[in-house]
């Protein structure tokens, strides 16, 4: 039996969770978007990150791409959402666990 696909209509299952364990003194934010997220899950066009103090990249806010997870506030116990903004066929919400190594 195959698991369904996520139902962005579905409160349950339309958000993804996976757990990330990084370097926050090392790892950038561009490794995310770049390394992360369009290499290893293939996300393009237009997508954001955001945590709870607001959004930290969006396709008119890369400033951030370069610094560093502690420089963002992000640390051991902190979550992220990517949210793709594309019209067709978007893909469900990622919340990312970033676990410090």
């Amino acid at each position: 039996m195959t698991p369904s696909e996520p139902n962005p209509q579905c409160a349950v299952c339309s958000v993804g969770f996976t757990q990330l364990e990084v370097d926050t003194s090392r790892a950038t934010l561009g490794d995310l978007v770049d390394g992360f997220l369009r290499l290893e899950l293939g996300y393009e066009g237009d997508f954001n990150v955001t945590n709870d103090i607001g959004t930290l990249y969006d396709p008119d806010l890369d400033d951030n791409l370069e610094k560093k997870f502690a420089e963002l506030g992000i640390t051991g116990d902190s979550f992220l959402t990517v949210r793709d903004e594309e019209e067709e066929n978007p893909r469900i919400n990622l919340n990312i666990s970033i676990k410090h190594m």
